[in-house]
């Protein structure tokens, strides 16, 4: 048979053998104050929750159901996020042309053309604009007309910390610039403020 340790809870006292002895030589406590030790052993790897073991198989599955859930949620809110985005961009086509309260699918057409200026059938718009420097590099530039005859033209550039994107507005004329809106800061230039710039 195996030898067991028992400790005496009144003194701490540590025997080993088969049994606990019948009084604790130490305090004289009965066997009934003995407790068994466990052997660490036995109990497993994952047993001590202070041990190497443990923590990195618990940060392993903490990693693992985290990395879970955000995959789920990026998942599920992929489409609400696309909506948003998209809204967002009609929303700075409208605001350069200061037409906020207009209504962006009847008051904009929305149409791709070439380097000669000739539409390019079965484009998506948007789709471009999600690399608008690669669209630029294919030939191929998106244009957003409004209904009185404005236009729209999407520009990106360097800026002083990084890329940034915006939408210039055109009057009829094709030269005059009707408004500008830069992204992400979507701080907007009113149309007089425009005008002094191009006469300046």
């Amino acid at each position: 048979m195996a030898t067991k340790k028992f400790k005496c809870t009144v003194c701490g006292y540590i025997h080993e053998g088969k049994a606990a002895p019948e009084t604790c030589p130490v305090c004289a406590a009965p066997a009934s104050a003995f407790v068994e030790i466990e052997d660490a052993k036995k109990k497993g790897m994952l047993s001590d929750k202070n041990g190497n073991a443990y923590i990195i198989m618990y940060s392993t599955v903490m990693v693992v159901i985290v990395a879970t859930l955000l995959a789920v949620a990026a998942l599920s809110l992929q489409k609400r996020q696309y909506a948003n985005e998209l809204n967002e961009k009609k929303s700075s086509i409208l605001s350069s042309l200061s037409a906020q309260g207009q209504n962006y699918d009847t008051f904009i057409d929305a149409y791709v053309v070439d380097a000669r200026g000739e539409k390019v059938e079965g484009q998506d718009v948007f789709e471009l604009l999600k690399d608008l420097p690669g669209a630029f590099d294919d030939g191929k530039f998106p244009v957003f007309e409004a209904k009185d005859g404005r236009v729209v033209i999407p520009v990106t550039g360097t800026g002083l910390w990084g890329p940034v994107w915006g939408y210039v507005a055109l009057e009829k004329d094709m030269d005059t610039m009707a408004g500008i809106i830069m992204a992400p800061s979507m701080k907007w230039m009113p149309f007089r403020a425009v005008r002094r710039l191009r006469t300046a």
